[in-house]
């Protein structure tokens, strides 16, 4: 028998129910219980001629048969009688092809796979589970950016009138999957969208179908309409994008658009005589607020703290009564200010809420998508939330203050980094002044420090002549560069991949590498050094003492003193462990046990990275100073404690110049 919808070619129950447990009956009377690939070939291809000949498309029946394909395991090489991957290939490819879609009978090459995004517009595969692997071993293609973005255009209608009507529900459905789908290509492919005409691609907006830029996005949709007509009336081209869906579903997307984004904090309140305050309706927002936020800590805490600003700022605000309440936004690329009306908007620099009447206060349209935009994202479920909030406030129902764990340890986090900003940005301006104070003291005279005696040593005499030299830089030719101190401002990756694993691996073992068949013979390449170890330290040493404006009492060596794990000590009873580097500064650094031991029980412990020691390398001689490191750069035990994160840490940057 063969597989399939109708009764032709299949076995009568009764008789399959009698004999089915004697497959050697079945076999002599020639019944097989499974479909092979051949079979199935043919019944798809009885399928096709059977639509030419009366028009009747069995699509369900065809699903079947694709179903019992893709559950077959297709050999390279078939047995007698059956088909291999590649007959298959070529049987689904031959004529008009044995794939059935929406569009008819397709090769594989001529229809897509996956989800049918595009609508009429695309033909694609019967979409199944486990029909994946079957298209993909078919050759049938996946949709790509090219395709959506032909498919977009293909939806723009001609004429400049039909352009300004409101697309159908089937246009905008496939305009909007179209989009989604090339915003995920945005952030999981990229490169996929590189070279593609983004900004010619024609967009839905207030003045219809556009290709041309300006186009402005704004997340309120109530303010896009409103904003939409008045720059309509103004005799504007520019346009506000529809794009159908919230607008932070595309934040990838918009930059490659060509999209200018108005976000919340660009328009202002603009109102004419003394707004009215009403302590009534600021009362009942305080207790909303409190309600909002306790929602979203209960429900959704992850919404709560993509707040800009505080709960604090949120329920602090006045409300002011404006009747004829309208907003002001100066749009790049537009010459004058465009005003609009509104029903809500806030004054963060004020602290006020203004509303045309307080019934706006409860709606999700007007305050409940104002409130929604001091969010960073999910502002459509902070707006019903909003709504929700009112209505308890208005049943006299009270709060209760839910402050999760997470939100304790980011509070403390974030006091810690404040008090680590304001130490940073003290030792920054006490090394400023200590440097104003040198410089009117002296008018080029020695620069404080001690510098490495006789740093460029003789040639060793081992050293061959013909050998590249490699010196050091010498500090006292060198000078500190002012106008270029920097507090470089925090990298979140520099945190991150923190781990107390070994650097070996899960194992503890490092990884070997089998040895090669031919000789490794060490080459010299990079030139003799003419300095030894401590003569680079000296050096570093050297430029820490005049980043700092210290002298050689001032800033103590103790680096003949083992165990102390600290290079030097400052007047101040400051640690500094100094790590030098000859070329460019490398994102990882090494701690001593008695080193680490000194970072973790000293307050006041100084990580300085001194990188261009060599001179002639072209790499600028800089000193960087961070403020305690092992806080702000992840931690790796090895034989040694392994510190990450460098060059992404808040910390005091002081590069160095050539002396006049």
């Amino acid at each position: 028998m063969v597989y399939g919808a109708d009764s032709d070619g299949l076995l009568h129950p009764e008789i399959q129910a009698a004999v089915s447990r004697r497959g050697d009956v079945l076999k002599a009377l020639g019944v097989g219980g499974e479909p092979t690939t051949a079979d199935i070939v043919a019944r798809l291809r009885r399928l096709r001629e059977t639509e030419r000949e009366d028009g009747s498309r069995n699509a369900s029946g065809a699903l079947l048969l694709y179903r019992a394909l893709a559950a077959k395991t297709v050999p390279s090489r078939a047995p007698a009688g059956d088909l291999s991957r590649d007959d298959l290939r070529r049987a689904f490819a031959q004529g008009d092809g044995l794939v059935l879609t929406d569009a008819g009978w397709k090769a594989p090459s001529a229809c897509l796979r996956g989800t049918p995004l595009f609508g009429r517009l695309r033909a694609f595969a019967p979409h199944f589970t486990g029909g994946e692997a079957l298209w993909h071993m078919l050759g049938v293609p996946e949709p790509g950016a090219d395709d959506a973005i032909a498919v977009i255009r293909e939806l723009v209608p001609p004429g400049p009138e039909v352009k300004r009507r409101e697309p159908d529900a089937e246009t905008q459905t496939v305009l909007l999957q179209s989009l989604q789908f090339l915003e995920g290509l945005s952030s999981s492919n990229p490169e996929a969208l590189k070279g593609r005409p983004l900004r010619r691609l024609p967009l839905w907006t207030s003045r219809g179908w556009t290709s041309r830029r300006p186009v402005y996005a704004v997340a309120d949709e109530a303010v896009a309409a409103v904003l939409g007509t008045a720059l309509a009336e103004s005799g504007s081209h520019a346009a506000v994008w529809r794009p159908g869906a919230e607008m932070e579903h595309f934040r990838g997307l918009i930059i490659r658009l060509g999209i200018t984004v108005i976000d919340p904090d660009d328009t202002a309140p603009h109102v004419t005589g003394r707004p009215l305050p009403d302590s009534h309706a600021t009362a009942r927002l305080v207790t909303a607020v409190a309600h909002l936020r306790e929602d979203l800590q209960r429900n959704d805490p992850g919404t709560a703290r993509e707040l800009v600003g505080t709960w604090e700022e949120l329920a602090g605000l006045l409300v002011c009564i404006e009747p004829s309440l309208t907003c002001t936004v100066t749009l790049p690329g537009q010459a004058t200010p465009v005003h609009f009306p509104v029903e809500t908007a806030i004054d963060t620099g004020q602290g006020v809420m203004y509303v045309r009447s307080t019934s706006a206060l409860a709606r999700f349209s007007h305050a409940g998508r104002t409130l929604a935009g001091r969010f960073r994202a999910r502002r459509r479920e902070v707006a019903y939330a909003w709504v929700a909030a009112w209505e308890r406030a208005e049943a006299g129902l009270s709060a209760i203050d839910i402050t999760r764990a997470e939100d304790r340890i980011s509070a403390l986090n974030e006091a810690a980094d404040a008090e680590e900003e304001q130490r940073l940005a003290a030792f920054h301006d006490e090394i400023h002044e200590r440097h104003t104070k040198a410089r009117a003291r002296t008018t080029g005279g020695p620069r404080p420090g001690k510098h490495p005696a006789d740093a460029q040593v003789r040639r060793a005499a081992h050293a061959p002549a013909h050998f590249n030299e490699r010196h050091l830089v010498d500090p006292t030719k060198l000078r500190p560069v002012f106008t270029d101190f920097a507090i470089v401002p925090q990298n979140d990756r520099s945190r991150s991949g923190a781990s107390g694993s070994d650097s070996f691996g899960s194992t503890g073992r490092p990884s070997l590498c089998r040895p090669s068949s031919s000789s490794a013979v060490p080459q010299q390449r990079s030139g003799v050094k003419m300095f030894t170890p401590k003569e680079q330290e000296d050096a570093a040493l050297a430029l820490v003492r005049a980043a700092l404006a210290r002298d050689s009492e001032e800033l103590r060596d103790l680096r003949a003193q083992r165990g102390v794990g600290a290079d030097s000590v400052d007047e101040l009873n400051r640690f500094y462990e100094v790590k030098s580097f000859l070329g460019a500064e490398e994102d990882s650094v090494s701690l001593t046990p008695h080193e680490y031991e000194r970072a973790t029980t000293e307050n006041n412990f100084f990580l300085v990275v001194v990188s261009g020691l060599q001179r002639g390398t072209g790499v600028p001689t800089t000193v960087r100073i961070i403020l305690d490191p092992l806080r702000k750069l992840s931690a790796r035990p090895s034989e040694a404690v392994t510190l990450t994160g460098v060059r992404g840490c808040r910390s005091l940057q002081i590069p160095f110049e050539q002396a006049d």
